[in-house]
């Protein structure tokens, strides 16, 4: 048998193994499967569960973030299997949510287009960015994809329904998904532009002074990457 790595899931311990006991597998929502079994951990100095990372199945380590993000609001890629399944995708986010405590107090995102289209239905909540279902106000909502947006952790905390405390602030989650659709739209936004710049500046037909500025501009790019890549030597 092949000698495969695992994390210890309680310190994080990385070993090697062969044969570990106990060995169980759960099917995971994109098809792929999750794999752990029992070992001694050398830093626990016990049995412990271990993660088994496979080196045949190397693209699927990072899964788990990647599902993370997805149930937090993040847009699965239109080529994954939640991509193309918004069921299941909904479904994943309800899941996560359900098992996690929420902020009363935090202030959240959404599209109006879904607000409104949720008021004329006759519904009650809509989903925010992060995958929250939010109660739907009466008019309006908050889409903030057009502009650079931050969030504020206000001082200001409030006692929950179960004695503990909130912080009154703004979903990290919802701003993570925010900033995420603004930098794919300027991705876009430049990939068209490039090609419209570089026939004018090789049929020189752009300004001198429009060249300066893309040259400027383009510069501290190419420097930020060979700084990056010397660093990466």
């Amino acid at each position: 048998m092949a000698v495969m790595n695992a994390l210890c899931c309680e310190c994080g311990n990385l070993r090697t193994c062969k044969r570990p006991r106990n060995r169980t597998y759960g099917s995971r929502p994109d098809g792929t499967e999750r794999a752990t079994g029992d070992l001694k951990c050398s830093a626990c100095n016990r049995i412990t569960r271990h993660a088994l990372l496979s080196e045949a199945a190397v693209e699927y380590r990072d899964m788990f973030e990647i599902d993370d993000a997805w149930a937090r609001g993040m847009p699965p890629g239109p080529d994954t299997y939640l991509g193309t399944n918004p069921k299941a995708l909904a479904d994943l986010r309800d899941t996560y949510r359900r098992a996690q405590p929420q902020n009363p107090f935090l202030s959240h995102i959404w599209f109006k287009s879904e607000a409104d289209e949720a008021r004329e239905r006759g519904e009650a909540t809509v989903r925010a960015y992060c995958g929250v279902w939010v109660p739907l106000p009466k008019d309006g909502g908050r889409d903030l994809t057009e502009q650079d947006y931050e969030p504020i952790a206000r001082s200001e905390e409030y006692e929950g329904p179960d004695g503990e405390f909130w912080v009154d602030m703004d979903c990290v989650d919802c701003v993570r998904v925010a900033n995420d659709r603004r930098r794919r739209r300027r991705a876009k936004q430049v990939a068209d532009w490039l090609p419209w710049v570089t026939a004018r500046v090789l049929n020189e037909s752009l300004p001198t002074e429009d060249v300066d500025e893309l040259h400027r501009a383009l510069e501290v790019i190419v420097d930020r990457f060979r700084q990056r890549r010397t660093q990466q030597q």
